[in-house]
């Protein structure tokens, strides 16, 4: 596979997703500097980030081989929102869930209370 071609497809549809070189990066769990390169054509993401590629933007594994055809860029902004929707939503929990383990902290140290505590072993 030339590796040109692959990073096109890749910066064809991240754009399309209207998605930043470092915002694709914070996904793949990856840098920036990473997707720069595989877009310029100087090194090949992995096997396991190329899937994960398809993941985001919904195409298949096929899309980024060298004779494949362009997918509707529709389908990948739609699907690209909803991985960040996703994202921003489990974000948003995780926060909620942290907040809300602190209101339960023992506060009141008096004898009474604990008694009741469930310290481990």
């Amino acid at each position: 596979m030339n590796n040109k071609k692959l990073g096109n497809k890749i910066a064809k549809v991240r754009k399309e997703g209207n998605m930043s070189q470092a915002q694709l990066a914070e996904l793949l769990f990856v840098s920036p500097q990473a997707v720069g390169k595989w877009e310029r054509g100087e090194s090949l993401p992995d096997f396991i980030t190329l899937n994960r590629l398809t993941e985001i933007f919904a195409v298949d594994l096929n899309y980024f081989a060298e004779n494949s055809k362009i997918e509707d860029s529709e389908r990948s902004q739609k699907v690209v929102i909803g991985t960040l929707k996703e994202k921003a939503e489990n974000s948003l929990e995780d926060a909620k869930f942290s907040i809300t383990e602190q209101k339960q902290l023992l506060t009141d140290f008096s004898g009474n209370t604990l008694a009741e505590t469930n310290f481990p072993a």
